[in-house]
Parts: structure tokens; C-alpha cells; sequence
């Protein structure tokens, strides 16, 4: 778990908003003052996000509850969040515009830990969302990394430039055959071992029913679980 991190919302400017698809826009945030959650943000970790006024007057605010959004991206104190409308918060954060102000509490969770040369990401729609910002810490700490990115169609999938920007390998999946191969995200981590790699840095992100398609055998015998001290 973080060391440091906020436990009231704090005002973060939202820098930049970049329109991903029909239903998801990434959001760049600047905190006004103490700059203690972009310091201390490690992948893996998620903030509190709070709208603090909703623009529609029909609506009452004080229905919009807090809720847990994943870091997708984080440094030179920006801090970026990618959200998909799903509900009255999100709904609301999406009428927002460039140069307005949010809460944000964190950064929670205990994050995730690189292990190995080889990192191997599977991730369906928004569940991409927090693998960027693993990405780029493993590019930095010299780790391969190989990324299967599904989505239901060519339009929903996510993050792709970035993706390649960071990524060794990008390996496509779409439910329709629209891009790439016509499939499921984890339906290709046989073709990626076939490739001869043990990974033994494995994450998979998404819908339950996106992890429980990755064959039990493949998962003991080709991911090589991270050792532990002692």
C-alpha cells in the first residue's frame, strides 16, 4: 500500500482531455497544490475520484458518489485517467471540459510488481486502462513486453498508438474480425508462448469471464510465477 497519499479530495485540474471513442475519453490531471498522489503513484494503484458539481441542474449532487478510478498513466506530475460512461459520476466527468477542476483522493491499492525480463499483458476494452502506465515502467526498467489487446470491435479498442510505443509485440484481437485476428484476447496466449518465452511478469485485466477463457494448463506450466523472498 502507498506510503503517502491523500485522504480528502484535493483539486485537480483536468490539462487535457482526449476523446478515445464513442464512450471513453482519458482525462490529464494537474494537482493544484501538494503534488503527493502523482509523487507517489505506482502502477497498479487507483485514486477516489469525485466530481464536485454536476452540469446538469436536474441532477443533485449529492448522488454522485466517490468512486475508484485506475491510474492509467503518471509522470511529470500529470496523472492520467482513462473513463469509460458507465454511470451517474462518470457521466458527469464526461461533460467536463479542459481548465476545470476535480477532487481526487489516493494514490490506494498495493500496485503491481515486475518480475523477469518478459512481461506479458492481456487486457479486453477499458481494462487497458491501467496496463500504460505498467508499460512504461517496465520500458524503462529494460523488460520485454508482449500486449494482447481485445475489444468487441475496431472502434472500441483502446490505447493502441501508446501501446506501440512502448510494446515489443502487439498482438490485435477483435470479437467481429474487424482488426486483427477475429477472436478474444485470451485465446492468443497460446500463440505468444508458441513463440518459446516462459513470462514470468503475467497480468491480465478485463471482464471475470476474459481471465477465466486463459487455459488452467497454460497458466501452470508457460507463466512462471514471480518468486517471493524467503
Amino acid at each position: 500500500m502507498s506510503s503517502f497519499r491523500e485522504l480528502t479530495p484535493v483539486a485537480a485540474e483536468i490539462k487535457e482531455i482526449v476523446q478515445e471513442n464513442q464512450f471513453v475519453k482519458s482525462f490529464h490531471l494537474l494537482e493544484i497544490e501538494s503534488k503527493i498522489i502523482s509523487k507517489n503513484a505506482k502502477p497498479g494503484n487507483f485514486l477516489m475520484l469525485w466530481v464536485p458539481k454536476p452540469k446538469d441542474s436536474k441532477l443533485d449532487s449529492d448522488v454522485l458518489d466517490n468512486i475508484p478510478m485506475s491510474i492509467s498513466d503518471c509522470h511529470n506530475d500529470i496523472i492520467k485517467i482513462t473513463v469509460r460512461k458507465s454511470g451517474d459520476t462518470t457521466n458527469e466527468l464526461h461533460k467536463y471540459s479542459k481548465g476545470e477542476l476535480i477532487g481526487i483522493m489516493g494514490p490506494f491499492g498495493r500496485g503491481f510488481s515486475l518480475g523477469g525480463n518478459n512481461i506479458l499483458l492481456v487486457a479486453g476494452g477499458i481494462g487497458i486502462a491501467p496496463l500504460q502506465f505498467l508499460a512504461n515502467c517496465a520500458k524503462n526498467a529494460g523488460k520485454n513486453i508482449y500486449l494482447i489487446l481485445g475489444a468487441r470491435t475496431k472502434n472500441e479498442l483502446l490505447l493502441v498508438k501508446e501501446m506501440e510505443k512502448i510494446c515489443d509485440e502487439i498482438f490485435i484481437t477483435t470479437d467481429d474480425g474487424t482488426e486483427g485476428i477475429k477472436g478474444y484476447a485470451p485465446d492468443i496466449v497460446e500463440k505468444i508462448i508458441a513463440l518459446g518465452r516462459i513470462f514470468p511478469g503475467f497480468f491480465i485485466t478485463g471482464l471475470l469471464i476474459t481471465i477465466a477463457r486463459i487455459p488452467t494448463n497454460i497458466l501452470n506450466v508457460y507463466i512462471a510465477p514471480a518468486k517471493t523472498p524467503g
